[in-house]
């Protein structure tokens, strides 16, 4: 993810009520038109409303590169917007349609773990002079497997690995940043 958070953080009601605008009113019009009008069922209903109220990160994204958006504080902000209406997204498939039990309980705990770790460490395998930059890439090995991870953990328990790896992206962010002297950004997207 290419998101200056700190930018996110300064206007982040601003990117909160664009992405509840986005996604809740959309969802609401979509539900009230499928489950009322159209006389649906509530769950063909639900699932409409959520997959029609999702907005495509890499649409957004590439709209704000070919508009050179990227560096201002609207990009950001739209970023951000875009970012939690992902989450959004997620959240609601998670809780509209999964069927919890106790593997779904292990699969939240051991991603949350891994969150705080991938969080709390991952910085010193980024900024470490003798493990990156290398000719095997370990950092970008090391980021396929903590997504590799995630979803493994979210096929035992049944739910979604995308919220936690978008939660991942925005904890691992820094380091793909345009500004850092291991060129993280350019090298995963080469990827």
């Amino acid at each position: 993810t290419e998101i200056d958070f700190e930018i996110v953080k300064d206007n982040f009601k601003t990117c909160l009520f664009t992405a509840i605008g986005s996604f809740g009113l959309s969802f609401i019009c979509v539900l009230i038109l499928c489950y009322m009008m159209l006389k649906w069922d509530l769950t063909s209903s639900l699932l409409v409303a959520v997959a029609l109220s999702e907005t495509s990160i890499a649409i957004v994204y590439s709209v704000i590169l070919s508009r050179s958006l990227s560096s201002k504080t609207i990009g950001t902000i739209l970023m951000g917007s875009t970012f939690l209406i992902n989450i959004a997204t997620a959240l609601a498939l998670s809780i509209l349609f999964m069927k919890p039990d106790i593997n779904t309980l292990i699969f939240i705990v051991l991603s949350v773990i891994i969150l705080c770790v991938a969080y709390k460490f991952s910085n010193k395998l980024f900024e470490s002079r003798k493990y990156s930059m290398q000719k095997n890439e370990l950092e970008i090995k090391y980021i396929f497997l903590l997504i590799t991870a995630l979803i493994f953990l979210a096929n035992v328990g049944g739910g979604q690995a995308l919220l936690f790896v978008f939660i991942l992206g925005a904890l691992l962010a820094k380091p793909f940043s345009y500004d850092n002297k291991n060129n993280m950004l350019k090298r995963l997207q080469t990827v």
